[in-house]
């Protein structure tokens, strides 16, 4: 369910999120997978780091899910930045996971559980 935010009246961006239920059985092991899109103008001025931390906020206060997980393309060390700085954890690489300009590329995976989570 992706959600445009905006800051001082303009649209900067969306933040998302879903259930992911790879680590077991859904009603038992489902968590949210968080992702963000800032367009380029509004980027390296911690409006993603915001996003990020009102969505968890949001997740972690109205839902009973214990995970949230993050995953980032290796080469995007400005949301690997930003997820550190929140508390979450880098968990390890999915190698090849995405297909993306005519190649595959791996992406980092990272998590906050709801006893980290301290914002």
């Amino acid at each position: 369910m992706a959600r445009w935010w905006s800051a001082w009246g303009q649209i900067i961006g969306k933040v998302d999120w879903f259930t992911v239920s790879s680590w077991g059985r859904a009603n038992t092991s489902a968590c949210w997978e968080v992702a963000i899109g800032i367009f380029a103008q509004y980027r390296g001025q911690g409006h993603g780091t915001e996003g990020q931390k009102m969505l968890v906020d949001y997740l972690f206060t109205h839902y009973p899910r214990h995970r949230i997980q993050a995953t980032t393309a290796a080469e995007n060390a400005a949301e690997q930045k930003c997820l550190e700085k929140l508390g979450f954890t880098r968990e390890g690489v999915i190698r090849q996971a995405q297909w993306r300009a005519g190649a595959w590329h791996d992406q980092l995976i990272y998590s906050v559980l709801r006893d980290e989570w301290a914002h």
